[in-house]
């Protein structure tokens, strides 16, 4: 019951006040203006406590745990909205599970040229191009040690949105964010953002990601960096299942090879042993190793890949 009647109130209030006033002026000054507000707002913690109470809500059986990162409610904000990391002790305060700031570049971006935020009433949409705007990831990162993440929080890394001579400077670019990322040990994850649509300066160095090669060569150089937070890939809303299905795979790879690295060590190991010890004849020892090996590769495999 309580529940039904704080919705019915907030409801009202933004149908027939907040959104009255709010729609009638840029939207971006508006975006500007609640970001103020909620930095404001996060740094009280009577003014926290009082939100929580009228917006949280608990239950158990909204709760999940994904790659050792425990959830308590599905509702994450994704990247775009705080992309200057000023919102991280507020949002968990009215409902949010989840949190990931940026995108974050590693230089500032002043962002494109107007207009860069606008309202579609027909298809009820917003219209977003930014292109990565940005204070820079030394500057964000600052801004996150400011706060006190109650909630997992996620860092959306992208290249800066600048003109490039080559594919490969614009990887050693986001690989530059990532290192400062990782050496500020701050949040409980990475997004790795190489799929935004306006990114005005960096011309078609930026499409390259969206092949194979191209995203096996970022992979690979991001694979080099020694860090244990999962890295979540934002991939191309524009792109069709069959046209993202083999940079997915591409991730398979290295898990592949691995495993079959492991298959033919536990084969030798396994045909040496039985061989000593004289258990078995020689072919039946290397069925026998054979069988191991293969039962060693996950069965869902295949099936995440495809």
């Amino acid at each position: 019951m309580y529940t039904k009647i704080r919705n019915a109130i907030t409801h009202f209030f933004y149908i027939y006040g907040i959104k009255q006033i709010c729609f009638r002026i840029d939207p971006e000054i508006i975006h500007e203006r609640m970001v103020r507000l909620g930095a404001m707002l996060g740094k009280c913690k009577l003014i926290r406590m009082t939100m929580t109470g009228f917006f949280g809500y608990k239950n158990k059986a909204l709760e999940q745990r994904i790659s050792n990162i425990t959830f308590k409610n599905p509702i994450g904000l994704a990247a775009g909205f705080d992309y200057e990391a000023k919102l991280i002790d507020i949002f968990p305060s009215v409902g949010f599970g989840a949190h990931t700031v940026g995108t974050i570049t590693n230089e500032a971006y002043e962002g494109n040229t107007g207009p860069r935020l606008a309202r579609l009433p027909k298809s009820k949409s917003f219209l977003v191009n930014k292109g990565f705007k940005s204070s820079g990831m030394r500057a964000g990162l600052k801004q996150i040690q400011k706060a006190t993440p109650t909630i997992p929080l996620g860092i959306s890394i992208g290249a800066t949105n600048k003109k490039y001579d080559t594919f490969q400077k614009q990887i050693a670019d986001l690989v530059k964010g990532f290192k400062q990322a990782i050496a500020s040990k701050q949040g409980t994850d990475y997004e790795l953002n190489i799929s935004c649509p306006n990114l005005s300066h960096t011309g078609k160095s930026a499409d390259v990601f969206s092949t194979p090669e191209g995203f096996r060569e970022l992979l690979t150089a991001l694979a080099g960096l020694r860090f244990h937070k999962p890295v979540f890939v934002k991939m191309y809303l524009d792109k069709t299942t069959k046209e993202t299905k083999t940079p997915l795979q591409i991730k398979f790879e290295r898990l592949a090879r691995q495993i079959g690295i492991a298959a033919v060590i536990l084969i030798i190991i396994v045909l040496i042993t039985g061989t000593l010890q004289g258990t078995m004849t020689f072919s039946k020892m290397l069925l026998f190793a054979l069988v191991l090996a293969v039962a060693t590769i996950p069965s869902a495999l295949p099936v995440i890949v495809t």
